[in-house]
């Protein structure tokens, strides 16, 4: 199972990137910025930092494919806790709503290993009626390079029926729609 480290969440780790030998910035780190900030006003994104454990690894000894999306999803939990308040737990047990994922698309480019530390970038790309698009990129920490990107949709429903066949989308709650637009209007959503 893999577990976040005590980076601060939602801060680009250790004040952003590691620095190259000479101190510049690595050119290899831009994928983890994916849509770097366009003008001075845009901040970096939300970046949640993971650690994979020895038992996400297939037996190639390199993460399993399937477990990306995962990483996806729980960075976009930290995300809803860091900046709406709620991960998706007490979202569903306590606000009575459900955040079903409804799409997921993602694009690998190069692998990991349980040695490396990796950092999603999570951005808000689209706010709907009842809908969240996420924009992920994964890199690993200690050189920038790209693991996967991706995109991920959440609908807002009402709790107890997100299991029934039927169930419908509701409204954004304010306090998802508020963060969220937050999110794309400093980030730039890209």
């Amino acid at each position: 199972m893999s577990k976040p480290t005590d980076a601060p969440v939602g801060s680009p780790v250790a004040g952003g990137h590691p620095k190259g030998q000479d101190g510049s910035q690595p050119k290899a780190h831009a994928p983890v910025g994916i849509g770097q900030p366009k003008a001075q006003e845009m901040t970096p994104p939300f970046v949640h930092r993971l650690v994979p454990a020895w038992g996400d690894a297939d037996p190639a000894r390199m993460i399993y494919t399937a477990r990306f999306p995962d990483y996806a999803l729980r960075a976009i939990d930290a995300w809803m806790l860091a900046k709406v308040g709620a991960d998706f737990y007490r979202m569903n047990e306590d606000w009575g709503i459900g955040t079903p994922f409804v799409h997921l698309q993602c694009d690998f480019r190069s692998p990991a290993t349980p040695r490396d530390t990796l950092l999603l970038a999570v951005r808000v790309e689209k706010v709907g009626t009842s809908s969240l698009t996420f924009k992920i990129s994964c890199a690993i920490e200690a050189d920038g390079r790209l693991c996967f990107e991706g995109r991920f949709v959440c609908v807002c429903v009402e709790a107890r029926a997100q299991s029934k066949a039927g169930a419908r989308p509701m409204p954004l709650d304010q306090r998802i729609r508020a963060a969220a637009e937050r999110d794309l209007e400093t980030t730039g959503g890209l």
